[in-house]
């Protein structure tokens, strides 16, 4: 949480990050400082309307004019000057923003930002950033009511309170109310109205005026962070959902809503009430469903006797992809290149890639039956999946005979902590190609290997099949974590650099002449033009389980050529003046 000073936030003049998806502004002008992503709007010919949060129509008529079906509905792209209609090709600004308003002034009015208007394709897209409602809370008018949340501001106390909500500064720890340290600290805060329904407010505090202005946005719930997991609880917040059941505090112990779960410091030793003494022995609380056998863990335990907390971190928390296999979609690929076939005629799962299953890892095949489908399915417990030279994981399943259809889920863990800004699997730091993308190939040659987008995941795909009969599988024998998040196109444009030095340095060296130099780069080219049309070659083996070729040669030598980059760079930076 950034904290700002609020006389420093008074003074921040409006700044727009158009090509990003938060833009700082000047809160005076009611402009609200969110992470709630903005929604793209596309309008064009045939998609002419637009509705906004308060319900008005806006109009494109297929050109360049905007128009509301509200009378009193007005445009502007710098919140001063307001138009009935706007005419995007002339009035639109050149940083993208654009304001909608019924009483023709920016504290109300709905943001448009990121606008693109092409003229001669006749449409517009555009982020809209939601109304906000700003209102300031003083002596003269301590109590307000907003979206059904009632707010009673101390200004003697500098105190911030609710009858029906409660306030985070995290968006995690909800308390009955704030006190001038958080309201002067803290730019950004939340409400949780009686529903459970978090808003995100923006805050200016000004001891000197003894004033408090809020802005909320409307209809807008902020993300809460998956990484977030550091828990502390206490009186205030004496309640934790956890995948098990529901713990309360008590200042003292740990007790659940559910009589099945039970807690242990050890693993060893089960109690349904757990002493927060216990913490100081091993830091972990265990929790375990008696029937069920389902297990949970909490981790770094700290207890604080003196002031009654218990502060804890919980697991990143799993969601599931599921994939529904049926006659009209009988193959799925998985984002870790694992594929999965579903015969609906004998209602079984089978995969090249993967070998799995049913009874816990005991036994491995190519193919689960019907019955051990249906045992899974009625026992409610997932099949187990691996690849060669990996380790086993979940995969839930769910057969319909019925509706003939087999639904699979993919257990998917918040990567808390780990940047991937391609989000090709591979880390930022270990990543030695950043903003990798699928090998624009036009026909994947047998046995040659290419990057492919598969389900929105890029995977190394192979041709194990013939010229006239492709079988284009994911690759068993290489991943984009053994390329270090390197494609095709990308591992061939490491190789031309490296050429080119050693080229340059047989140069320097006398070893080649001009009719070397051009024989070698019309080779280079004429084979590089091959592979990023066709891919990299290329696989070898019985069961096509080697790599050889370019790729193979990237994999051995990526950690080496790695390092003589590191290794000049310092040398660069360690260069004396008599060196250079």
């Amino acid at each position: 949480m950034h904290k700002i000073h609020h006389k420093v936030f008074l003074g921040l003049a409006a700044v727009a990050v158009i090509a990003g998806i938060v833009y700082i502004a000047n809160l005076t002008r009611g402009q609200v400082v969110t992470n709630c992503p903005p929604t793209t709007v596309s309008l064009n010919k045939t998609n002419t309307i637009y509705t906004t949060s308060t319900g008005d129509t806006i109009t494109y008529d297929g050109r360049s004019t905007l128009v509301s079906n509200n009378m009193n509905g007005a445009f502007s792209s710098d919140g001063t000057n307001w138009f009935q209609s706007f005419d995007m090709a002339t009035l639109m600004s050149k940083s993208g923003i654009f304001y909608y308003s019924t009483t023709k002034t920016i504290d109300a009015a709905t943001t448009f930002t990121n606008a693109k208007f092409d003229i001669i394709g006749a449409s517009l897209t555009f982020d809209v950033v939601t109304a906000t409602t700003t209102v300031v809370l003083s002596q003269t008018n301590p109590i307000v009511t907003v979206k059904g949340v009632d707010l009673s501001f101390d200004v003697n106390t500098f105190s911030l309170s609710s009858k029906t909500a409660t306030f985070s500064v995290d968006n995690v720890k909800f308390v009955p109310s704030l006190g001038k340290a958080e309201l002067m600290n803290y730019s950004t805060l939340y409400v949780k109205d009686a529903a459970g329904v978090v808003t995100q407010i923006s805050v200016v505090a000004d001891n000197n005026l003894g004033t408090l202005k809020l802005s909320m946005v409307n209809n807008c719930t902020p993300p809460v962070d998956p990484c977030n997991t550091t828990v502390t609880m206490d009186k205030t917040n004496p309640t934790l959902k956890t995948p098990l059941s529901l713990v309360i505090f008590d200042g003292r112990s740990l007790v659940s809503d559910n009589i099945n779960v039970q807690f242990s410091p050890n693993n060893i030793d089960w109690m349904p009430k757990f002493d927060a003494n216990m913490t100081a022995k091993t830091g972990t609380i265990y929790m375990m469903d008696v029937t069920t056998k389902a297990t949970y863990t909490l981790t770094n335990a700290v207890y604080d006797a003196v002031n009654g907390t218990l502060k804890f971190d919980t697991v990143a928390p799993t969601t599931t992809n599921d994939v529904v296999l049926s006659k009209a979609n009988t193959t799925y690929v998985a984002p870790d290149g694992g594929d999965f076939y579903f015969d609906p005629g004998t209602l079984s799962l089978g995969s090249k890639t993967n070998e799995l299953s049913a009874d816990g890892g005991k036994s491995y095949s190519s193919s689960l039956n019907v019955d051990q489908l249906m045992q899974l399915t009625k026992s409610q417990t997932p099949a187990l999946r691996r690849a060669p030279g990996r380790e086993a994981t979940t995969v839930g399943v769910v057969l319909d005979p019925n509706q003939g259809t087999l639904t699979l889920s993919f257990p998917v863990v918040a990567t808390c902590g780990v940047k991937d800004a391609d989000k090709d699997g591979v880390a930022d730091e270990v990543d030695q190609c950043p903003g990798t993308v699928a090998d624009t190939v036009t026909t994947l040659k047998p046995n040659n290997l290419a990057v492919f987008n598969v389900n929105g995941a890029l995977t190394w795909m192979a041709n194990i099949g013939t010229a006239k009969k492709p079988n284009i599988v994911p690759a068993k024998a290489v991943s984009l974590v053994d390329t270090r998040g390197c494609s095709c196109a990308q591992i061939i444009d490491h190789k031309q650099t490296k050429e080119s030095i050693d080229d340059k340095n047989n140069e320097d060296q006398g070893n080649y002449n001009d009719s070397d130099r051009e024989d070698n780069k019309k080779r280079d080219g004429e084979e590089n033009d091959s592979r990023l049309k066709f891919g990299c070659p290329s696989l070898s083996g019985k069961n096509n389980d080697k790599v050889t070729g370019i790729v193979g040669d990237w994999i051995k030598k990526a950690a080496k050529w790695s390092d003589d980059r590191k290794h000049d760079d310092n040398s660069e930076g360690n260069n004396t003046e008599n060196d250079r």
